[in-house]
């Protein structure tokens, strides 16, 4: 159903959410256990930059 009609989906599960899910998840586990190197936190910021690219520009589609 999701593969014939991807309109009906909302914006935040049609691709922002693995590039806003993934670096918040991993962003939260470096603050709490403290094991992610300079390059890890540079890869989460950018990925959760361009997830609020997605949902942004997703949500003004219509």
């Amino acid at each position: 159903m999701v593969v014939l009609a991807p309109r009906l989906l909302p914006p935040f599960l049609r691709g922002a959410a693995p590039l806003l899910a993934v670096p918040a998840v991993g962003m939260t586990n470096g603050l709490l256990v403290g094991s992610l190197a300079v390059w890890q936190w540079i890869l989460f910021v950018a990925m959760g930059v361009a997830g609020l690219v997605v949902l942004v520009a997703l949500f003004g589609e219509d």
